[in-house]
């Protein structure tokens, strides 16, 4: 009896260190795979919200996210519209004539200035490969 008892806690102490070690060097795939489920979503004031549209020009992808205006508990008056401008490494940019609102807008940028025609520039920053602009916008 002893022997069958010691067998089954080694078998259960063996399984739970293989459980571990499976939760443990799979966590990537297990986060991919938990992020890919139908309720998990985020915010939009982090990543711009969707995506509504998508330009190309002059070898620069330009991704247009919807408006988003971020509350608490309800919408508010002032968001913004985010830009990304992707595929372009460079350190001042110029962008001619997009559409954004129903206005059309020309942007130019520095590594520490931005200006945007008809907006408010909220917020912008230069990565690596590509230009982040978040343009004030009101109901």
């Amino acid at each position: 009896m002893k022997k069958i008892i010691s067998l089954l806690a080694h078998f259960w102490a063996s399984l739970g260190t293989l459980i571990i070690l499976v939760t443990f060097i799979g966590l990537g795939s297990w986060q991919q795979l938990t992020l890919k489920l139908p309720f998990m979503h985020i915010d939009p004031q982090y990543s711009g919200g969707d995506v509504i549209d998508t330009i190309t020009r002059n070898n620069l992808k330009i991704s247009i996210h919807e408006n988003v205006f971020p509350g608490v508990f309800r919408e508010s008056r002032t968001g913004f519209v985010q830009i990304d401008v992707n595929q372009c490494s460079c350190d001042t940019i110029k962008i001619d004539s997009i559409l954004i609102n129903n206005q059309i807008t020309s942007i130019t940028a520095t590594a520490d200035n931005a200006t945007a025609d008809n907006f408010e520039i909220a917020a912008f920053t230069k990565l690596a490969d590509r230009w982040i602009f978040r343009l004030k916008i009101e109901k």
